[in-house]
């Protein structure tokens, strides 16, 4: 019961964190509340659907733990990378631009 206070209590603390950096953003940038929680928004569905995704495979699954514990770290990664290719979430490929240009660019020193 303990640690599921302390999720839920992450949970609060991150929403809180989200609201004072909305209202820092709109004074110093000009970057609307309503834009930024549609930034989140996408991450955060995917995230839960993934996090329900490992949650099933977990109570489907009847391995050794440490098996158990890869198969879902795994399967929820390819998960969340097929949601985020699907979706065609702009963080994600932000990230996968970066990611890419970085080795391209090294590879070529």
């Amino acid at each position: 019961l303990g640690l599921i206070f302390v999720a839920i209590s992450e949970v609060i603390v991150a929403l809180l964190g989200l609201f004072i950096y909305g209202v820092a953003c709109k004074k110093y940038i000009g970057y609307k509340i309503k834009e930024l929680f549609m930034d989140f928004f996408i991450n955060v569905l995917i995230s839960c659907l993934m996090g329900g995704f490992v949650y099933l495979l977990g109570y489907l699954l009847n391995l050794n733990m440490f098996i158990e514990l890869i198969i879902q770290v795994s399967s929820g990664a390819i998960f969340y990378l097929m949601l985020s290719i699907f979706t065609k979430n702009q963080n994600f490929l932000y990230l996968f631009q970066f990611i890419k240009q970085n080795i391209l660019r090294k590879k070529q020193i």
